[in-house]
């Protein structure tokens, strides 16, 4: 399948060659600007000096020395060519002396100037791929002289400087686009990653799948961990789920049916039966069914409610919770079911304890506890709440002197479902102790049993103290 991160990289990659050319063209500008700069200001100082040195020996021999030194100074062989012009006031050239290579110049244009010596002229050519930069000087008798220099070698210079900072730049443009591309796919990598993983789950439905996590740190660490985060509550949800439909379709068997055979049998009474015993027998019916369905609502919204604690899923506060508070009142609700099975139900403290958690939840845990205790106890039995606190936790413990249970049944306790056969005699559904594990664990603590047959169960729950 394609990958979404292939046209990004690539985008990527070209966004750092662009970068790349606009960095360098703007490097190019000034560096060509600067040495322009510097190549023509060298070509004016030369031409300046020229002038300066005719300008004196105008000064001290005269028109007639500076054209015999004109003439020798363009016979020099290894000299720089130049064009050397004298004028008068009225522009009229008086003496013209210039290279035969430059006869393609028209130098006679000139004179269509206005005479002013700080001005530089440029003459150009067809038949050359250079000009020609002309400046003055005021000479004696309202005279100028003009000397001319070509660009040539400034042209060349630049024209090869061009070429090689182009090849620089293509050759740094390629390397750039290359790395572009290799740094785009190493800093891609865990994004890649991500795209993999969430492929996997999309295409086979492996929640097992996670995302390597880069080492070194840094924000695509952070969402490498958190997108497993999520995957991992994801795949507890589904999990959970699934669990929960297999409990409730396996469970609902025997209510649907009780509930379906009693209705069967309400309808099932003929004409001849006198009215007082088919309203019995309607009567009867209905109250079982009645039964019936309150028993399935039940089931349903307890594995509901597990599944939600376990997933992650349910609302739960975390304020300070006064655990001996919740333990009396506990205790105060369940002392007629307890007097009516014959057993003693007491709450022990030593000192106040308060842990962080749900306060409604916490009283539920409890009431849980203590009703599984009642309800697997002896008559003459005694069931104990104990409250303290241990290091940095809370510790609620109920203690009871039931059947207790064997290995495999401490094992299994936690499990929907599950029913010790200590008591089967006793209604239940088999979930009290599942959901509060999962209220417990939701909250950030754990639940303990110890117990052993014939000796009493004592089930704890920790949960971390509230020093608020």
């Amino acid at each position: 399948m394609h990958s979404v991160l292939l046209p990004f990289r690539v985008r990527l990659a070209v966004l750092v060659a662009a970068l790349s050319v606009v960095s360098i063209t703007v490097l190019f500008a000034l560096t060509f600007f600067s040495l322009y700069r510097t190549l023509r200001s060298e070509d004016l100082e030369a031409m300046r000096s020229r002038l300066l040195g005719y300008w004196a020996i105008e000064q001290t021999g005269g028109l007639d020395l500076l054209r015999s030194e004109i003439e020798l100074d363009s016979l020099v062989a290894g000299s720089r060519p130049f064009v050397a012009r004298i004028a008068t006031s009225r522009n009229e050239t008086v003496a013209l002396a210039y290279p035969e290579a430059w006869t393609s110049f028209n130098f006679d244009r000139l004179e269509l100037f206005d005479l002013k010596p700080d001005r530089i002229l440029v003459l150009g050519s067809p038949e050359h791929l250079f000009n020609i930069e002309i400046g003055g000087i005021a000479l004696s008798e309202g005279y100028l002289l003009q000397i001319g220099f070509s660009d040539a070698n400034r042209s060349r210079f630049l024209s090869l400087f061009r070429r090689t900072f182009t090849v620089i730049a293509v050759a740094v443009v390629a390397v750039g686009l290359g790395l572009g591309l290799i740094a785009a796919r190493r800093a891609l990598a865990p994004v890649a990653a991500i795209e993999r993983a969430a492929r996997e789950i999309i295409d086979t439905g492996n929640l097992e799948a996670r995302i390597p996590e880069p080492g070194g740190g840094g924000e695509l660490r952070d969402l490498s961990f958190l997108l497993n985060t999520m995957i991992s509550r994801i795949e507890r949800l589904v999990d959970s789920l699934r669990t929960a439909v297999d409990t409730v379709a396996h469970d609902l068997r025997t209510p649907v049916a009780r509930l379906t055979s009693t209705v069967e049998l309400a309808l099932q009474v003929n004409a001849d039966t006198t009215d007082d015993k088919r309203l019995r027998v309607q009567q009867e019916a209905l109250e079982e069914a009645q039964i019936q369905s309150q028993h399935i609502l039940t089931l349903v919204n307890t594995l509901l409610e597990i599944t939600r604690a376990e997933s992650g899923v349910l609302t739960l506060e975390s304020v300070p919770v006064d655990v001996v508070s919740a333990a009396n009142e506990v205790r105060d609700v369940y002392e007629l079911v307890a007097e009516d099975k014959g057993v003693a139900l007491a709450v022990r403290a030593d000192a106040p304890v308060v842990v962080e958690g749900d306060a409604v939840r916490l009283k539920q845990v409890i009431a849980n506890l203590v009703d599984n205790a009642i309800k697997y106890n002896r008559t003459g039995g005694t069931v104990g709440i104990v409250v303290r606190e241990r290091g940095d936790e809370g510790i609620i413990e109920v203690v009871d002197t039931g059947v207790g249970l064997t290995e495999e049944e401490r094992r299994r306790v936690w499990e929907r479902m599950y029913r010790a056969p200590g008591q089967p005699s006793e209604s239940g559904l088999g979930l009290g102790l599942s959901i509060v594990k999962a209220l417990v664990e939701a909250q950030g603590g754990r639940v303990e049993v110890e117990s052993a047959p014939e000796k009493g169960s004592t089930f704890r729950v920790a949960m971390k103290a509230s020093r608020r």
